[in-house]
């Protein structure tokens, strides 16, 4: 089974997206999707060195940034895709500005940068098939931690 890391990366209420540049069918991803930045792990790889891997290959913002692992996820194969675990981190940086964010690896992403925490949830079809399990993990931990839910 395949594992990975997915970071949900908020700045002053909004949600860091990229746009995928490569298809990759056996993990659900296809050439211009919208995402949240997400990393399959190497081998021998801990959830917290790909986390860390993940920040500055597909986001490369360094900036002092806290993350916390809040949950995983677990996903079948299907015909198309293999099976795969998916560890979710929530960070928060103070630094929005568009210039902060240069990432490393941008022959796989495109930055498109901070859009509303909604349209993690209003992607449906046209994002990964994660996304509805990640935006529940995601507004239980906005509950838990804010008394809050987003949309």
């Amino acid at each position: 089974m395949l594992q990975g890391v997915v970071l949900l990366l908020f700045c002053k209420g909004q949600l860091f997206f990229i746009r995928e540049k490569r298809t990759k069918p056996l993990i659900g991803k296809r050439a211009g999707m919208l995402a949240v930045p997400m990393e399959t792990m190497e081998l021998a790889e801990t959830p917290d060195q790909a986390i860390w891997r993940l920040l500055l290959e597909e986001v490369g913002l360094l900036g002092l940034i806290e993350l916390h692992l809040i949950g995983q996820i677990s996903f079948s194969a299907t015909e198309t895709t293999v099976a795969y675990k998916l560890f979710i981190y929530f960070g928060v940086s103070e630094l929005c500005d568009p210039i902060t964010v240069n990432p490393k690896d941008s022959e796989d992403v495109e930055v498109v940068g901070w859009l509303p925490v909604t349209q993690l949830r209003d992607l449906g079809e046209k994002g990964r098939r994660e996304l509805p399990a990640i935006w529940e993990l995601l507004q239980l931990h906005l509950a838990a931690t804010t008394g809050c839910k987003e949309g």
